[in-house]
């Protein structure tokens, strides 16, 4: 991952600065730039914008002092955001998210349909602000699927730059042969590269994600990296939850989502009414 920017899809809120923060953290790691795009509804709103978000930069100027440029244009977030990201060069997206709301319940979260229509990794942050640590403990979670083996390199990059632990993570109860397989596979791949680096196993029968989030929880980990299949029910009358589980997992540990070449066969033909 050749990491130079890092794009801030950032909604002008309090409650936000967190991914600001994050990506301060990542960039000084990678000597990276900073990109702070706001989208507004229409010309009319783009000045008292630039000037709300530059509050926010003198505050975000306290405690990182690298490239940051700032982008006020018309635009809307969710459909928006890609087009943006590739037009910008950006290697990695920082957004915060606020939650489930209203008509979320049913299609699925907004900060998860953005994710998945992007070839661009994620980075999905709640209120919580990273530590003086930092990224100190990764957890991987480790499914049956073959797609999490070509992550490694890129997981593998992140954990040398930010001297993590790495703890994979699976629930062997649904695919005991092949999630052991990858776990396997990963955990030889991690130690080749020098990385500190743990397997856990449990054999529940509630959903992977809680097991995920609730085993993160109880590591106190700082990082979740994780791939994201929600492709394959995006737009479906029944969204994909396990993405959402993680993303809005209830310790606020941030997600890494990493969405992996979608394949059309996953693409059911029930398009959901707005």
């Amino acid at each position: 991952m050749n990491l130079k920017k890092i794009l801030v899809a950032f909604d002008l809120r309090e409650d936000s600065f967190s991914a600001l923060q994050h990506a301060a953290f990542i960039a000084h790691q990678f000597k990276a730039e900073i990109l702070v795009l706001h989208l507004v509804k229409s010309d009319d709103a783009i000045e008292i914008a630039r000037h709300r978000m530059q509050s926010f930069l003198d505050k975000l100027a306290g405690i990182y002092n690298g490239p940051i440029t700032p982008i006020v244009k018309t635009g809307n977030i969710f459909q928006d955001i890609s087009e943006n990201a590739a037009q910008l060069d950006a290697d990695l997206i920082i957004v915060p998210t606020h939650g489930i709301k209203g008509m979320q319940h049913l299609r699925g979260s907004n900060a998860l349909r953005v994710v998945t229509e992007s070839d661009i990794p994620f980075l999905i942050v709640q209120e919580r602000l990273i530590r003086e640590h930092g990224y100190k403990r990764i957890v991987i979670p480790v499914e049956d699927r073959k797609q999490i083996l070509n992550e490694a390199p890129l997981f593998a990059q992140l954990s040398k730059a930010f001297q993590s632990e790495v703890h994979l993570f699976s629930n062997t109860h649904h695919d005991q042969k092949n999630s052991e397989s990858n776990l396997s596979a990963l955990e030889q791949y991690f130690e080749r590269e020098g990385a500190n680096v743990t397997v856990h196993t449990v054999n529940e029968k509630q959903p992977f994600a809680q097991s995920v989030a609730h085993f993160a929880a109880s590591l106190d980990a700082d990082l979740i990296c994780a791939i994201n299949y929600s492709y394959e029910y995006l737009y479906t009358l029944f969204p994909r939850v396990d993405e959402e589980y993680l993303i809005y997992n209830e310790a606020q540990i941030p997600v890494l989502m990493i969405t992996p070449e979608q394949q059309e066969d996953f693409l059911y033909a029930f398009p959901i009414l707005y």
